[in-house]
Parts: C-alpha cells; sequence; structure tokens
C-alpha cells in the first residue's frame, strides 16, 4: 500500500508539500497495518495504547473520527500523556464526535519516566488492568527522556503477542 503511494509520488516528492492532515492519515494506515488494527467491519474490540497521544490526531483517526463524528471501528484507545492540557483538547474533540469512554480513555502519565511504576499503575487502572493488542506512538519518541524507559513501560502493559509502531 506504502509502496504504491510512494512508486506514484518519486518524480515529484521533493517538491510536494504534504499537509498535517495527509501525514496524519498516512501514519494512521501504517499504525493499522503494522499493529493489526482490524477494519470496520471486522467484529470484537482491539486495544490499543497511543503513547504521547497529545491533542489526539493519531488516537482519533484509529478511531474513525473524520469530519467530527466517529466511525464503529472495533478499536478502543487508552491514549497517555504528559500534558493535562493536551489531553484536555483530544476530550474537547471526543465529546464533540460523540466518543464515549468505552471507545476512548485518556491517561495524564509520564511513562518516560524512571521508574515508571506509577504512570504503568494509571495505565493499568484506567484499562482495568486488561493487556493492550498494539501501542503505537507518532512523533513523540523526540521528546523521550528515557526512551529505553518507556519501552520497557509500554512493553508490560501488552498482551502476548502484541506489535508496536512508534513513528
Amino acid at each position: 500500500m506504502m509502496e504504491g503511494y510512494f512508486d506514484r509520488s518519486a518524480e515529484t516528492y521533493d517538491n510536494k508539500q504534504v499537509t498535517d492532515a495527509e501525514r496524519d492519515d498516512m501514519i494512521c494506515t501504517l499504525a493499522r497495518e503494522l499493529c493489526g488494527i482490524p477494519s470496520e467491519g471486522d467484529k470484537g474490540s482491539f486495544r490499543v495504547l497511543d503513547v504521547g497521544a497529545g491533542t489526539g490526531a493519531l488516537s482519533l483517526r484509529l478511531l474513525g473520527v473524520s469530519a467530527g463524528t466517529a466511525s464503529c471501528a472495533p478499536v478502543a484507545v487508552c491514549a497517555v500523556d504528559l500534558s493535562r492540557e493536551m489531553l484536555s483538547v483530544l476530550h474537547s474533540k471526543a465529546e464533540a464526535a460523540g466518543l464515549g469512554a468505552d471507545r476512548l480513555c485518556t491517561v495524564h502519565a509520564d511513562l518516560c519516566a524512571t521508574p515508571g511504576a506509577e504512570a504503568v499503575a494509571a495505565v493499568e487502572a484506567a484499562s482495568e488492568g486488561a493487556l493492550f493488542d498494539a501501542a503505537c506512538s507518532s512523533f513523540a519518541m523526540h521528546h523521550m527522556d528515557d526512551v529505553a524507559a518507556c519501552a520497557r513501560a509500554v512493553y508490560g502493559l501488552l498482551r502476548p503477542g502484541a506489535r508496536v509502531a512508534f513513528f
């Protein structure tokens, strides 16, 4: 899928200005593919941990939010960020899209803190102890002081066989 995109745009790639929305859509497509996130037609629920979720660009797209409304994609997202204000903006967007707590939970925590036990406990409490099917992150790693600590914290929150895609 992505190979075709780059093949089609190779000749003009250096001249192209990608909009934020195009970039976010591309990352969401990659996250869905790399993490094995089911499509809207699939049944069941797939739990995703979004690390460094910010205002929810990736979280909301994974939930199928477009043009202010949410689709019925069988995905539940736990969005984690160290900024209360970023999560406040995400809450406003989720509310406007009609997303309930069954689809999106947010956790104010720093999974990259050393030790990250408090942050992990906060995520476990918000997810009622359920492990995640996948973890993803978009444009957050360069803000992390201790990427290894973050990786250890995330690993402990994943079910066996879960996938990780950090962009």
